[in-house]
């Protein structure tokens, strides 16, 4: 089985932050709007942004699935 290799190679959890927020950006979507998708106030998921690593998977999860 291989899988296709990827557009983005995360190997840190701030990469992560990073690319959550720039995608966020891109789809031209507040902070504000995006933390009603994935359940939590504006504040943490700034805070989210900048702390990737205390993400839980289902807010992950919820994160990818409103940024598509």
């Amino acid at each position: 089985m291989s899988f296709a290799p990827s557009c983005h190679t995360l190997a840190t959890a701030s990469h992560l932050g990073q690319l959550l927020k720039t995608t966020r950006k891109r789809h031209k979507i507040t902070q504000a709007t995006l933390a009603g998708y994935v359940g939590v106030s504006r504040n943490r998921l700034s805070h989210l942004e900048n702390h990737p690593e205390e993400l839980s998977v289902k807010q992950l999860l919820s994160w990818c699935s409103a940024l598509q």
